[in-house]
């Protein structure tokens, strides 16, 4: 299940592409301190323009290295263990995701989808 609220606008701070929809990396209704990712056919875009912090970038998951695309800023996009350690409370991760939400939250006007 996904905790997300019908009619809220939800800014996105990554999108990846897995088991064939894209997914976006949004702070939903039980946010603490990262982004989870929701499956796009969840969401209405309601402002199509990309953030100006987004690079993109390819990463792996699973034991088989599967390979899928990421668009976030460039610590996640660089690192194929930020996320890990983002989610598993690396102080640095987080306050690197802070600043980074802080900028994207500043340009939400520009940069939401309604769930």
């Amino acid at each position: 299940m996904f905790s997300i609220e019908i009619g809220r606008e939800y800014v996105v701070y990554g999108i990846t592409h897995y088991l064939g929809h894209l997914w976006y990396y949004i702070c939903d209704e039980d946010y603490t301190y990262f982004p989870i990712w929701n499956p796009s056919p969840l969401f209405r875009i309601i402002d199509d323009r990309l953030s100006i912090y987004w690079r993109i970038g390819i990463s792996t998951i699973g034991n088989d290295n599967r390979m899928m695309p990421i668009i976030s800023f460039s610590e996640w996009v660089n690192s194929n263990a930020y996320y890990d350690q983002l989610t598993d409370g690396d102080k640095d991760a987080i306050a690197v995701f802070e600043r980074y939400k802080q900028l994207m939250d500043q340009e939400a006007e520009n940069s939401r989808v309604s769930g």
